[in-house]
């Protein structure tokens, strides 16, 4: 089972990132123009596709090799797997210069600067990888508040100093590279030098990476590809609006990406001890508990985002609230489920089954998003969305009943208890209040 503790840090490492993505967006909304903003968010897609295939091909080989029950060196596992997701990023970057170099765009200069940022935050990425792989969360703390610090300080200087788009990419490579010179001391450096390579990462990544890989691009493609789209077919500002909402999305996330990172290593341990059972209940209980801390924050944040929009980023994206609520109700209530549905077919061994659905659906996705925006306008890129995602969890039901004998609906009515837990824990902590005894 997941320990408190690590449930605590979890959670801690989640708010931290949720304060960094929010307050980096906040920041662009505000200090840039919506035109600037559309070309930061256009850039943001493409590293957010680049990145997440970067790590979907390395993640899930780099967390079983690590986790193996035969005797085999971590040394040999990190080393081959450090090598491969190098040599990927040098890989990319060089395609993202080339696509930079001739292109036409007014905000293709942008990626000029895109080394800068990912390959230290391909480095810290794959480094908080291996210490989540070992459910060993605190580092990952300290090292997301030095990020959280740095990024402060370098906006201050930025907005002080009225500096371009492109000085906010360096910040952010600067940051990231601070944060994994911290992390670096919790890997054994001179073993994984003096190491071999291992054959059986290899086998691994080829097993899982590229499958996931695969899964991520898809996925990646079919949700970022709206932004293009709106670009080409509507305007810069109707990009900036759907962009901003789709990052919001992606803060909505972070309660799920935070318990997912950790259900995944204890899913994938308790299927190598042919612990079937407990595997099973611990899909469950996570699961449930995560949709019963992110139900009603979203459905707060829904009902207060034209609000909160005006406030935060200024009223030229108040009108953003209608995209915003379709994606952070998918990104809340639907999401979940699809994500632990990937992380249960990796640790099952049946890693194609989730890229077969990720590819079909993704195809259908971008399909769907063109035809709706160039027929309904901007608000066809959610409502897309919104449609291929109610059939993937029909899909994800059907096939998790299947293969692994998980029920959703189980899931669902675990919620209720998280809640009464809660309370009946507030009647011990406060017994002198009469309407807690009632």
């Amino acid at each position: 089972m997941i320990s408190f503790r690590n449930r605590i840090f979890s959670l801690s490492n989640m708010v931290l990132e949720f304060v960094l993505g929010i307050g980096l967006t906040i920041f662009i909304t505000r200090f840039y123009s919506l035109e600037q903003a559309g070309q930061w968010f256009l850039f943001i897609a493409i590293f957010a596709l680049a990145s997440s295939m970067r790590d979907a091909l390395v993640q899930s080989a780099l967390i079983k090799g690590i986790n193996h029950t035969e005797d085999v060196s971590d040394a040999s596992h990190l080393k081959t797997n450090s090598g491969i997701m190098l040599s990927v990023e040098f890989i990319i970057c060089c395609i993202v210069l080339v696509c930079a170099y001739f292109s036409s765009s007014e905000w293709s200069y942008l990626l000029l600067y895109y080394p800068a940022y990912s390959f230290p935050n391909a480095v810290m990425r794959w480094l908080v990888y291996y210490l989540r792989g070992k459910l060993t969360l605190a580092p990952i703390f300290i090292a997301n508040g030095l990020n959280a610090i740095i990024q402060f300080i370098g906006l201050i200087i930025i907005a002080r100093f009225n500096l371009s788009l492109h000085h906010i990419i360096i910040l952010l490579g600067i940051s990231s590279g601070a944060a994994a010179l911290y992390l670096i001391r919790f890997v054994s450096v001179r073993q994984i030098m003096a190491s071999k390579l291992s054959s059986e990462q290899f086998q691994l990544i080829k097993q899982l990476g590229f499958v996931a890989a695969g899964r991520e691009a898809t996925a990646a493609v079919s949700t970022r590809i709206s932004l293009f789209i709106t670009g080409s077919l509507l305007s810069l500002q109707y990009t900036a609006l759907l962009g901003l909402s789709q990052r919001f999305a992606q803060v909505a996330l972070l309660p799920n990406n935070s318990f997912q990172s950790i259900l995944f290593p204890s899913l994938v341990q308790h299927f190598q001890k042919d612990n079937l059972e407990q595997a099973r209940k611990q899909f469950h209980e996570s699961i449930s508990l995560l949709l019963a801390f992110t139900l009603p924050v979203s459905l707060i944040g829904i009902s207060l985002s034209p609000t909160l929009l005006k406030l935060v980023n200024g009223s030229a994206y108040q009108h953003a609230w209608i995209y915003l609520s379709v994606y952070v109700f998918i990104a809340t209530c639907i999401t979940p489920f699809g994500t632990a549905f990937g992380s249960a077919m990796t640790a099952w061994g049946q890693p194609e089954v989730t890229f077969k659905i990720v590819f079909v659906n993704s195809t259908i996705t971008i399909i769907l998003t063109y035809i709706f925006i160039k027929t309904t306008g901007a608000f066809g890129a959610p409502l897309a969305f919104l449609l291929v995602e109610a059939v993937g969890l029909i899909q994800v039901n059907y096939l998790l009943k299947k293969i692994c004998g998980i029920h959703l609906r189980d899931t669902i009515e675990l919620i209720p208890g998280h809640y009464i837990n809660v309370f009946q824990k507030l009647k011990q902590q406060f017994p002198t209040y009469h309407f807690l005894k009632k």
